[in-house]
């Protein structure tokens, strides 16, 4: 007769993959029903999107098999609770906890507010209003950067008279300064 204890055993042999540590020691191995021959667990991933999964199942399920007297196994699959992961990467999980450090170029992120112009319709003269609006908004002494995500093709560097790429930074792109043609 099959036990609990020696279905355990079976599934020390078998390692998580990415963690190179047995499913048992990792605490992964959950409600472990042993009846008549057939043997039911749950698997607690570290995620259910896990690439690896089939894998891990597959392996369990050939580990506990071979064990005298057991005619099917059966695996359902859960997530780890945060404090289960937290108990398998005690290191990560409390660097994430810990306030982050600004990137940077988190100076840069001081948006105050962001006008969208578009439109369903092509040739309507988005990219003409985006100009003309960022234009008349630094003549009144605003920052200005303007963002052409017209999946066509950009137009807006045109209209500035840009014909190079823009040069790039450390941290992205550089900011161009040009002056603005008065109205």
């Amino acid at each position: 007769m099959v036990e609990k204890d020696k279905v355990l055993e079976a599934l020390k042999g078998v390692n998580d993959p990415e963690l190179g540590k047995s499913l048992v020691e990792l605490g992964m191995v959950h409600d472990v029903d042993v009846e008549d021959g057939n043997v039911r667990f749950t698997l607690a991933l570290t995620t259910l999107a896990c690439p690896l999964k089939e894998r891990i199942v597959g392996e369990a399920r050939r580990a506990v098999l071979a064990l005298d007297g057991v005619q099917d196994v059966e695996v359902s699959l859960r997530e780890m609770t945060q404090e289960e992961k937290e108990r398998v990467w005690p290191d990560q999980q409390s660097q994430q906890k810990k306030k982050k450090e600004p990137g940077v170029a988190a100076h840069l992120n001081q948006i105050e507010r962001v006008l969208a112009v578009m439109s369903g319709k092509g040739g309507v003269g988005k990219s003409s209003v985006a100009a003309l609006l960022a234009t008349a908004l630094r003549q009144q002494g605003k920052r200005v950067g303007v963002l052409d995500a017209d999946i066509t093709g950009p137009s807006i560097p045109k209209m500035f008279g840009l014909h190079d790429p823009p040069p790039m930074g450390p941290v992205g792109l550089l900011r161009l300064r040009r002056r603005l043609a008065s109205g």
